[in-house]
């Protein structure tokens, strides 16, 4: 090594002079020998020189941690010396053939040979034996099974010792690659033996990492002159793997100086330049504390980090969404802590559980935020669920709780018992629901839980038996019955039965609460649905599926250099509106060791594209060929992933102050997403599942986008009450960072009020919509859907960031009203001056209409709208045509105004096209009639 001879070089080591004197009294303290004392102060010195980073940042303190650590471990080598010096005779013989070159080239070539190794391997390695992780973690990582995660560490570690072997020939070489980390000692488990020589496998893999960072030091220092101003990076595998100890602890220290100095450098440098070094943006901390309600610290609770695949996408994979993947977990200290190094831009949830507490749930959470979440006993909902014939007990019914119009809210779910009671608590929800289901008897709907002042509910609920939907599923053309097909209810297939293998099923508990259509699978055909329900006997439905051959779709999703991401997800996505309502295909599956994945039986009438995502990788949206519904086979060749790209930034108002929990939208995709096209003018495929992804902005107004792909996007920001954001364009290249980004949001002015009955008193949960009609300044009207917000537990509502000018209002009921024959009415305000002062708006109740529809033998027809229309003349009442959906009975409510007579109309499924169809009608319907019947010929 040549001594540095530059004046930059020369002002470094005046700077190492100056601290000798207070260095030497310090190692004195340390180490009794005074000699002793100036060989660790030289090691010291010798050791900064050789890591360029300790002199950029505080060297005092920098020298202060080496020196100690020095000290340390020449006392632990001085108490174990006679065990050294029978190692170093035994070695002296070997260090002869350890010439400098030799060592340095075999070195390199070590690295080569690590990072060489296919993958998975190279990776499996890398986590485990630099990371440091355990063969679960690294399962999850790589999204494979814990054994499946052994034998990619073994494999890989025999595929390096093989060509070690090789390249070895002996332990001679060895040896001078190697230097002090060989040991001539017996290998525990999992370390690799070269020729004579016992290595431990984080040794090789240390010194691989060790050539990267000597190998710096020395061209710097060496006769390569002057250190040039833009010093790469170091890899951030070999980073990590720098900082690891070494096998074999203070023997290897004491068997080389040279080691023990590296060494206690890397500790030092861990314990005082952490702060100093580069800070990686595409990484955050999500941190926070789990306390009581007397905020007092609650140790030991388990927090668990779920990442939810493509979690910034309305996903439409059911299955994917009822499998989250938990990716980091921690045990709360004595001061409820917790912290997680965690991908910026990926939404989160966080489940935490503590002994004597009820479990908490955040979902749609983002590395960056800072938490405090509050533990105590919840609410509790308790009950009994049984059978509306009889009132018996109704065994293993599956009690959902959730919020209300919250995709990120977090469900609650409890199992009665053999009598049917059942007991649940949860953390506190805006708007709870319950939603009760169970495989035997119909499904209930969602219905809103009203807590006391214990925040207690009891609820009970009778399931009715519902209809039996009974028929055959067979292959479209042939004829051929289909084994083991799926049928269940909506497209989530809710609740289902499985065909026999003549492709007979029989789905018992069919009700039409929110389930209105039925579906059906099988593998290798394309889903199909049954949209008009048809009508029921006896209790009995009849609906027969054919189902058509599917497409299938192939490929291998690899990484920017070709190589192969096992594991990935690949999602074949397709949302087309038709005359009979929306159309949606979603198959995915995971690729194999390989990249290579093959999804079967696409609906051959849409178009699809594929969502592509891996971890470490930006996720991307490649269109299928303009072709594809003429090919039953489509190869799509390779999908590159390449590095992500971050677009961070914060939603403020106009004075710059943050606006907390925006719905945050980013727009767009890759810039390569229509690459099969070939220059096709189809629209883009998938609708707006891929086309946007949202996220919420935190206590601070920050919000990020992680593992995008370059290209074009758009922003825009939006909360309940205010209209949306103008949006504003940026652009991000492969892997760049932009953390710039300032969404204005200006605040405007507002409209204030209160939803009261005919009494004046106050009604919550009533829909408010507002609309410009006019513009105070006369300019043009915005572009504007309409800002829409809900009256609070006190009647009120506020609409905030609007321009101004007069606004009308629509007043409509989400929620069931407490007297089912008075259900509130729509209602219409015009003419309402944005920043007047804060009025009342009544909202009257009306009375229903009831009645059953059926066909022409009398058989109830299920899922039929059923519409009130007022008579002629009376179209200045200002409401939305009153519409319900028939029940599994054929039984229809549907609320009109009082002392009326209307037109009331039977049509098709709301969804469907048959919609548009009147199949029944009758005129001059009072308000109040209970025994209409409206017979479908």
């Amino acid at each position: 090594m040549h001594p540095p001879s530059d004046p930059a070089s020369a002002a470094e080591l005046e700077r190492l002079l100056a601290h000798s004197d207070w260095l030497r009294r310090l190692a004195r303290a340390l180490v009794a020998d005074p000699h002793a004392a100036d060989d660790v102060v030289q090691d010291a010195w010798v050791a900064a020189l050789e890591r360029k980073r300790a002199l950029r940042v505080d060297l005092g303190a920098w020298m202060r941690g080496a020196v100690r650590n020095l000290a340390l471990r020449r006392r632990a080598r001085d108490a174990d010396r006679p065990a050294h010096e029978r190692r170093a005779a035994r070695s002296d013989a070997s260090d002869d053939a350890r010439t400098p070159i030799e060592r340095m080239e075999l070195q390199r070539w070590l690295a080569d040979a690590l990072l060489a190794l296919d993958e998975p391997y190279r990776s499996a390695v890398i986590l485990r034996h630099v990371e440091g992780l355990d063969p679960a973690a690294i399962a999850a990582r790589q999204r494979c099974s814990r054994d499946a995660a052994r034998q990619r560490i073994a494999r890989g570690l025999a595929r390096l010792r093989e060509r070690l072997d090789d390249h070895c020939g002996g332990h001679a070489l060895a040896a001078i690659a190697l230097g002090p980390l060989a040991l001539q000692r017996a290998a525990p488990a999992g370390q690799l033996g070269i020729g004579g020589w016992i290595v431990g496998t984080k040794s090789i893999v240390a010194a691989c990492a060790l050539l990267v960072a000597g190998a710096a030091a020395w061209l710097w220092l060496g006769a390569a002159g002057p250190t040039s101003p833009a010093e790469p990076r170091e890899p951030t595998e070999l980073a990590a793997v720098a900082n690891a100890p070494l096998d074999g602890g203070a023997a290897n220290a004491a068997a080389s100086p040279s080691a023990s100095a590296r060494d206690a450098v890397l500790a030092a440098e861990s314990a005082n330049t952490a702060a100093a070094a580069p800070r990686n943006p595409l990484v955050a901390l999500l941190r926070g504390r789990v306390v009581d309600p007397q905020h007092a610290p609650v140790a030991g609770a388990k927090v668990d980090v779920r990442r939810p695949e493509a979690g910034h996408y309305s996903v439409l994979d059911v299955n994917l969404n009822r499998t989250p993947r938990v990716v980091a977990g921690t045990t709360t200290g004595p001061d409820g802590r917790f912290e997680f190094e965690l991908e910026r831009g990926i939404p989160l949830d966080l489940a935490v559980a503590a002994v004597g507490y009820c479990d908490a749930h955040l979902a749609g959470l983002c590395a960056g935020e800072e938490l405090e979440i509050v533990l105590d006993r919840g609410c509790r909902v308790y009950g009994r669920i049984t059978r509306a014939r009889d009132g018996e007990g109704v065994a293993d019914a599956s009690v959902r709780v959730f919020a209300y119009g919250r995709k990120d809210s977090a469900n609650r779910v409890a199992r009665t018992d053999a009598e049917g009671f059942y007991e649940l608590r949860f953390s506190d929800l805006v708007d709870p629901r319950v939603e009760v289901s169970s495989g035997r008897y119909a499904s209930s709907d969602w219905q809103r839980i009203e807590l006391d002042a214990r925040r207690e509910a009891r609820f009970d609920l009778a399931l009715d038996d519902g209809i039996a939907v009974v028929g055959t599923v067979r292959a479209a053309g042939s004829g051929a019955p289909i084994a083991g097909a799926v049928v269940g209810e909506g497209w989530t297939f809710h609740r289902t039965a499985t065909t026999d293998e003549h492709g007979r099923y029989r789905l018992e508990g069919f009700a039409v609460n929110g389930w209105q259509e039925l579906y059906a699978r099988a593998p290798g055909f394309a889903t199909a649905q049954f949209v008009q329900l048809p009508a029921a006997e006896n209790g009995e439905m009849r609906a027969d599926f054919e189902l058509a051959r599917g497409h299938r779709a192939r490929g291998r999703v690899v990484d920017g250099r070709g190589e192969p991401i096992a594991g990935a997800y690949v999602g074949a996505v397709a949302s087309e509106y038709t005359a009979q309502g929306q159309d949606i295909d979603w198959i995915s599956t995971r690729c194999d060791e390989q990249g290579r994945f093959e999804l079967d039986g696409l609906d051959p009438k849409l178009r699809h594209c594929a969502l592509v995502s891996a971890e470490g990788h930006a996720t991307k949206v490649y269109d299928f060929p303009a072709e594809e519904s003429a090919q039953a086979e489509l190869d799509l060749g390779d999908l590159p992933l390449e590095a992500p790209a971050l677009i961070a930034g914060r939603v403020v108002d106009e004075h710059g102050e943050p606006i907390v929990d925006a719905s945050v939208t980013l727009s767009g995709a890759n810039a390569d997403r229509g690459r099969f096209r070939a220059g096709a003018s189809l629209p883009e495929a998938g609708d707006s599942y891929v086309d946007s992804r949202s996220t919420r902005s935190d206590a601070t107004g920050a919000f990020a986008f992680g593992a995008l792909a370059g290209g074009g996007y758009r922003l825009s920001a939006r909360r309940t009450g205010r209209p949306a954001s103008r949006e504003q364009g940026v652009t991000v290249a492969v892997g760049e960072i932009r953390e710039d980004v300032v969404i204005a949001y200006p605040r405007g002015e507002e409209l204030r009020g209160r939803i009261v009955d005919a009494q004046g008193r106050a009604v919550a949960g009533i829909w408010v919509s507002v609309r410009i009609e006019k513009r105070r300044d006369g300019a043009a009207l915005p572009r504007e859907v309409g800002i829409s917000c809900e009256s609070a537990a006190d009647g009120t509502f506020v609409c905030a960031g609007l321009v101004a000018g007069d606004y009308s209002i629509d007043l409509f009921a989400v929620r069931a009203s407490d007297d089912p024959d008075a259900p509130w009415l729509s209602a219409k305000y015009t003419g309402i001056a944005s920043g007047a002062a804060a009025r009342d708006f009544a909202i009257e109740r009306g009375v229903c209409i009831r009645g059953r529809v059926v066909d022409a033998s009398g058989a109830a027809l299920v899922g039929y709208a059923v519409a009130a229309q007022p008579p002629e003349g009376a179209l200045g009442l200002s409401i939305v045509t009153p519409m319900t959906v028939t029940d599994e009975h054929g039984d229809f409510a549907v609320a009109v105004h009082p002392a009326r007579l209307w037109r009331v109309e039977v049509r098709g499924a709301p969804q469907s096209q048959a919609y548009a169809t009147i199949f029944a009608a009758q005129d001059g319907v009072a308000s109040g009639t209970h025994d209409l019947v409206l017979r479908v010929p």
